[in-house]
């Protein structure tokens, strides 16, 4: 058995161990509220579930994946701003980059990949918002659209580089993902407990209820 997937079933058993635990606290303490620790280990479990069978596919089939939640998320966050009628095409443009992003990607370009968003995409789409002649609102739209490629696929698609990074094979790689979302999860699981723990002043009451 490789480190892999000797590594993922660790993570496994701890989200195993964690439900049992969440099981035994609504079982012996039901006048407590355990929502939201419920719910926080069930998306845990989807996570972990989709980015175990994402690490063992093959690297296009990986970064399908990437490229599908980069879609999702970019998707989500568009329904979150308003759009203008002249934006059809630049809202096309930039969905049409998320299969080129990746495409870099499986490639190995790195020199590429890195500036494709961060400079041609940002130079083309309010060149392309221009030639449309709508420029009421052109300043918010611009930023809003490239706020959100930024995030949910430039950003977000460095995740995904790690897969193909040259070493000694793809375990390396998805390896690598996989600390990342370990240290996410370990991250999440530990401002819950130290909120509820010690958490009397809620810093930022809108953002994190803990």
């Amino acid at each position: 058995m490789m480190l892999l997937e000797k590594s993922l079933l660790v993570i496994f058993a701890l989200l195993l161990v964690a439900t049992l635990v969440n099981q035994i606290l609504v079982w012996r303490r039901p006048d407590k509220d355990w929502r939201e620790l419920t719910l926080r280990i069930r998306t845990w479990w989807l996570i972990i579930i989709l980015f175990s069978l994402a690490l063992l596919s093959p690297t296009w089939l990986a970064l399908t994946f990437f490229a599908l939640l980069s879609f999702m998320a970019l998707k989500e966050f568009l329904t979150l701003v308003p759009s203008r009628h002249s934006d059809r095409m630049p809202l096309l443009w930039i969905f049409i980059a998320i299969p080129i992003n990746y495409w870099l990607i499986g490639i190995g370009w790195y020199g590429m990949f890195v500036v494709f968003i961060p400079v041609y995409v940002f130079l083309f789409l309010p060149a392309r918002m221009v030639i449309a002649g709508d420029t009421q609102g052109f300043l918010r739209t611009a930023s809003q659209l490239h706020w959100s490629l930024m995030t949910t696929v430039f950003a977000f698609s460095h995740v995904a580089f790690l897969l193909v990074l040259p070493a000694d094979g793809k375990q390396t790689g998805a390896l690598l993902v996989l600390f990342l979302v370990g240290l996410t999860e370990f991250n999440d699981i530990a401002q819950y407990l130290w909120g509820k723990s010690f958490g009397r002043i809620k810093v930022t009451p809108t953002v994190s209820p803990n």
